[in-house]
């Protein structure tokens, strides 16, 4: 029974401890939940960074591809009319 007692008041002292509040601990807290809203907005940022250049990837492409069939109509022209001389 003794060990009982002395376990179940030990665990009431931790408890009051705990629920007492403590300024360090609430500094603990806050400067955990600031760490983790700026690793947050760093994993935005760079979500953000890496939209733009899969777009600006997706632009080069379509530029590029359009400028293949730029060439590809202009050597069918240059075809055409030499041969229709």
């Amino acid at each position: 029974m003794k060990k009982i007692a002395l376990t179940l008041i030990a665990v009431s002292a931790l408890g009051v401890a705990a629920c007492s509040g403590s300024k360090t601990a609430n500094n603990a807290v806050n400067t955990i939940s600031e760490t983790e809203n700026e690793a947050v907005e760093d994993i935005r940022g760079a979500g953000n960074e890496a939209n733009t250049l899969v777009s600006d990837g997706g632009n080069v492409v379509g530029e590029t591809v359009e400028a293949g069939s730029n060439v590809a109509n202009a050597t069918g022209s240059a075809i055409a009319n030499e041969t229709g001389r």
